[in-house]
């Protein structure tokens, strides 16, 4: 069993990672915590695998358990669905000595965090990730939120957790979609910090991967990001290196066709490229960017879409200056820059297809 704290202005939290089964999370809530009564959000799927099991190990009759169910993807991640839950919570008379455990992916987190910074101004919660792209990302730094029918995360706060249980064993039960989703995010923090991380991942491949040690070094490197700058105001934007592209692409796909990781994936490239193209990046560091994400079965080909539809979308992003987004670029592998891009320049790369 390991453990990291993350200081923040606003909090000081444990992250602790294990790989003996769940049970032990139920004991440190118990222990740890004072809070009497939880509602444990999750989606479908985690629910058929873990959620019975996981209420079993957390019973005692000290706590009142609740739980409600989405359904899986980014369906779920709207402000009506918040107004469900807390819905939920009030008729359950739920206080602010009371808590949320989000059980589950990205989108579970970030709503359920977003439900928790909201609900009578802010009540406790806990994370307990239960998908890779999650645990090496979305679980750490306390940015939850809601999409719009305009883009993602439009809606949200900055709401730092109470605890974060990272259980390896729950990456058992992934399928390959699932673990390329969130080695994508595994590849961006190489990218943008981590070099020796870079040439892990080019002489590993998913049948030998050491996923406990992969997990801790990104969830170090998303502590050293989050304790210096909480609410993204500067260093922490490098954390989005592919995801203004990526973002985009998920929402013009209506969030069907492309996992978030494979969106990354697609805005590392891009990004990448335009690094190459603006005489910041390398052209050898561009190809063993390429190399790698080929490595791993990632698609370089083009995705189908319509400028005039994807152009708006991205000018939508959390970065959008007004004629200009601020977009992370590589200076060279293992480090990235925020660089002020033109709309007029990203729309004419856009329309050359390098994605």
């Amino acid at each position: 069993m390991q453990s990291l704290f993350v200081q923040t202005h606003q909090s000081r939290y444990e992250i602790i990672i294990s790989n003996t089964g769940f049970e032990w999370i139920a004991k440190d809530i118990q222990t740890q915590l004072p809070v009497k009564k939880w509602l444990i959000i999750t989606d479908e799927n985690v629910a058929n695998q873990y959620l019975e099991q996981f209420i079993e190990s957390l019973w005692s009759d000290k706590l009142n358990l609740h739980n409600y169910i989405i359904v899986p993807g980014e369906s779920s991640k709207s402000l009506k669905k918040a107004e469900e839950i807390i819905d939920f919570l009030s008729e359950h008379s739920f206080t602010r000595k009371d808590g949320i455990i989000a059980l589950g992916g990205g989108v579970v987190g970030d709503l359920a965090g977003f439900v928790a910074s909201i609900y009578l101004r802010g009540i406790p919660w806990v994370q307990v990730p239960t998908t890779l792209l999650a645990q090496v990302d979305s679980s750490v730094g306390g940015k939850v939120a809601v999409n719009t029918s305009y883009g993602k995360n439009l809606i949200g706060s900055f709401y730092q957790p109470k605890r974060v249980y990272v259980e390896m064993s729950f990456l058992k039960t992934l399928d390959l979609q699932a673990l390329k989703s969130g080695l994508g995010e595994v590849i961006k923090y190489a990218c943008i910090y981590d070099y020796k991380l870079f040439e892990l991942l080019e002489q590993s491949d998913l049948n030998n991967m050491d996923w406990s040690k992969i997990v801790y070094g990104c969830i170090n490197i998303k502590k050293h990001f989050v304790e210096q700058d909480e609410r993204e105001e500067g260093l922490r934007k490098h954390l989005n290196f592919g995801h203004t592209l990526g973002h985009a692409l998920e929402k013009y796909h209506d969030y069907k066709c492309i996992s978030h990781g494979e969106g990354v994936v697609k805005g590392m490239i891009f990004a990448s490229w335009l690094s190459k193209d603006l005489g910041l990046l390398a052209s050898d560091s561009y190809q063993r960017i390429c190399n790698l994400i080929k490595k791993y079965d990632y698609s370089l080909n083009n995705y189908d879409y319509i400028l005039e539809k994807l152009y708006p979308m991205i000018l939508k992003d959390k970065k959008s200056q007004g004629d200009g987004i601020d977009f992370v670029l590589l200076k060279k592998i293992g480090q990235s820059l925020i660089f002020n891009l033109s709309n007029e320049y990203i729309k004419e790369k856009l329309d050359e297809g390098r994605i």
